[in-house]
C-alpha cells in the first residue's frame, strides 16, 4: 500500500549533486505523508534540513553518504550518515561568511537535533521537523 511504510534511506556519492538527490528523496515521501495547511511549510523546512546535512556530509566524506526520512508520531526524522568521525559543531558565522551556518539553520527548524555514532562507519547526524497533520498510514 502506498505511502504505509513510515521509514525509507538511500545511498548517496560523496559529490555536491547528492545534496540535489537527497532533495528528491526527502519531497517524494514528505508528499505521501503530510497533509493539510501546514504541509507545505513542512515540506520547505524538511527540504532545508535535508539539504544541510547533506550538504555538510558531502564535505567531510570519503564514501557513500547514507539518507534516511522517517515519519514518526508528530515529527519527520531526517537523518544523514558519512564515514567521517569529525563531529560537527554549530559555528557563530560573520554576516560576510559564505558558509558555517548550517547546523543554526537545523537548530532552528527542527525540534530537536544531534549526532550518533554508527559503528564501523563514522556517524550520523539528525533532525526531527515538526508536522502539524499527518496521513495515516
Amino acid at each position: 500500500m502506498p505511502g504505509s511504510q513510515n521509514r525509507h534511506q538511500i545511498s548517496l556519492p560523496c559529490e555536491a549533486a547528492s545534496v540535489r538527490m537527497a532533495r528528491r528523496f526527502v519531497a517524494v515521501h514528505l508528499h505521501e505523508w503530510v497533509d493539510g495547511v501546514s504541509a507545505e511549510d513542512t515540506i520547505d523546512d524538511a527540504l532545508l534540513v535535508a539539504s544541510e546535512l547533506v550538504g555538510n556530509a558531502v564535505r567531510h566524506c570519503t564514501g557513500r553518504i547514507g539518507l534516511c526520512v522517517e515519519r514518526l508520531a508528530e515529527e519527520v526524522e531526517i537523518s544523514v550518515s558519512d564515514d567521517s568521525t569529525k563531529l560537527p559543531a554549530a559555528t557563530d558565522a560573520v554576516p560576510t561568511s559564505e558558509s558555517g551556518r548550517g547546523l543554526t539553520i537545523v537548530g532552528a527548524l527542527c525540534s530537536a537535533w544531534g549526532v550518533r555514532p554508527v559503528a564501523g562507519h563514522g556517524k550520523a547526524v539528525w533532525g526531527r521537523v515538526p508536522t502539524v497533520v499527518a496521513r495515516s498510514a
